[in-house]
């Protein structure tokens, strides 16, 4: 199972789609392999309420729609930040040069379920002990339709 990090949910953006199209492709055909954070959720609300202070409406539109299509489509598959998720980004921020907390919280949910982080910067996640894959740097296997 992979959970989504929101350097890849942003090629969902139409802005950047086209550029990873095979991407896009191997997620759509494994979305049931997919799991998204909540924290993904939390990044994408604060990008769209920066936007709006900034008077950007119309990519304020954009990242609207692509997080209610997220609700959407991933609901059931939306993983929480519970107690053990906490305790373990708590235990990962105390490492030198620790990410930032929303990566610590990703790399927590990441240990906690046993999951590989599908990142555009894996090296981000390399200290915590999470698998972390860049898909545009080469697709996971393809594990059948």
């Amino acid at each position: 199972m992979y959970l989504i990090d929101t350097s890849l949910v942003s090629l969902f953006d139409p802005q950047e789609r086209a550029a990873a199209s095979d991407v896009i492709a191997w997620m759509e055909r494994h979305d049931r392999l997919l799991v998204l954070s909540a924290i993904t959720l939390m990044e994408l609300e604060r990008g769209l309420m920066a936007l709006r202070r900034a008077g950007a409406e119309p990519r304020a539109l954009a990242i609207e729609a692509l997080r209610d299509a997220l609700l959407r489509d991933f609901g059931p598959r939306l993983v929480p930040v519970d107690a053990e998720v906490a305790l373990i980004a708590a235990r990962l921020a105390e490492m030198p040069e620790a990410a930032p907390l929303p990566a610590l919280l990703v790399a927590a949910t990441a240990r906690a379920r046993g999951l590989t982080v599908l990142t555009r910067d894996p090296d981000r996640f390399a200290a915590t002990g999470v698998a972390a894959l860049n898909p545009l740097a080469g697709l996971p296997p393809d594990v059948g339709g």
